[in-house]
């Protein structure tokens, strides 16, 4: 059902019985998959992006908005394995990820000024939403005076420390502009053309590093300047952010599921130890190959390769093997350890 009548009332109710034939496709997916999110299932507006899973669908019933309310009723034909595999796919990287975190940072311009709509945050935290993805509520980034805002987003090393404020393993920064464009008449009806600019970058807030990129300028028209520029940011948006998408999960995947290289730093280790520090890492589970880089003042310098989906545990993994090693410092690239003292095993 859609409030109203008339075509826009028509497609909004359309739109929702395809959720509903989508969320009814699902049956037990939900339980298999466990698509769960903050420990409860996946809100309705992780379906709100249906096409793609929609194979045919026909109109079994239209009221035409008698009484002020469209109903429409729908036969869908859901393409189920690809929304299953989808899923599945994205569920299983982040869960090996152990669901990061995430956090929306982007600086608008409207017409050449700061704007405080928010109108290209809101897009992208929901299109993400929709793909099962924990993110800061932009509500609590509100606490934040706008120029600091402003400030962030333009700023890697701030923007980190402020995802580490929130508690956001990656973050979504970058900028929108939109530009007011011009006016021609048509048919005695006023039409405005705008543009939008859009570059956003995904971080990782403890490396910096660039998980994905999403760069390009779209145009809109409309009734009003602010509907031809909302419209311009849509479509950009709509045309890039599968890819972007696409090329965040990859770098998640390239993570978890590959090898990774990290050094391991064991400080106050015994010359008469070094062999035997050695031989007792190369023995962690998780632990693929291992090579001295350097040993000087009793600091043994280690480069290891690891696997990837072992690095979430590998402080435990060593401290199982070592009790008496002390971890002082830890990224997803390097480990320091002391040797707090006792017998090795």
């Amino acid at each position: 059902m859609a409030d109203g009548q008339g075509p826009a009332a028509r497609e909004e109710a359309v739109r929702k019985a395809l959720k509903n034939a989508i969320e009814n496709a699902l049956g037990v997916m939900v339980d298999s998959i466990t698509l769960v999110n903050n420990q409860t299932l996946l809100e309705e507006s992780v379906y709100t992006h249906v096409d793609g899973y929609v194979k045919t669908y026909q109109i079994l019933r239209d009221n035409k908005g008698a009484n002020g309310v469209t109903e429409i009723t729908v036969r869908a034909e859901i393409e189920k394995g690809r929304l299953e595999s989808d899923l599945k796919a994205v569920k299983l990287i982040l869960s090996a990820k152990s669901n990061p975190r995430g956090m929306v940072l982007i600086m608008e311009r409207s017409y050449g000024e700061e704007s405080d709509l928010n109108a290209a945050t809101l897009m992208v935290e929901e299109f993400l939403r929709s793909k099962t993805l924990d993110l800061v509520d932009s509500n609590q980034l509100r606490a934040i005076r706008e120029r600091d805002t402003i400030l962030y987003a333009d700023n890697p090393g701030k923007s980190r420390a402020l995802a580490a404020r929130y508690g956001a393993e990656f973050i979504i920064t970058g900028s929108a502009k939109l530009s007011e464009g011009s006016m021609s008449v048509s048919y005695g009806i006023p039409v405005y053309a705008s543009s939008a600019t859009l570059s956003l970058k995904a971080v990782d807030a403890d490396t910096g590093r660039i998980l994905a990129i999403l760069n390009g300028t779209g145009n809109g028209w409309g009734g009003t300047p602010e509907q031809a520029s909302q419209e311009a940011l849509k479509t950009l948006f709509d045309e890039k952010k599968e890819a972007f998408f696409r090329a965040l999960m990859e770098s998640f995947r390239e993570e978890v599921f590959n090898t990774l290289s990290v050094t391991l730093m064991i400080s106050n280790c015994a010359p008469k130890d070094r062999k035997s520090v050695k031989a007792g890492l190369k023995s962690v589970p998780g632990i693929l190959s291992l090579s001295e880089k350097s040993y000087a003042n009793e600091t043994l310098e280690l480069a290891a390769t690891i696997d990837a989906t072992a690095l979430p545990t590998m402080e435990e993994r060593i401290s199982g093997r070592f009790p008496h090693f002390l971890l002082t410092s830890k990224t997803d690239q390097r480990m320091d350890f002391d040797i707090s003292g006792g017998k090795q095993r």
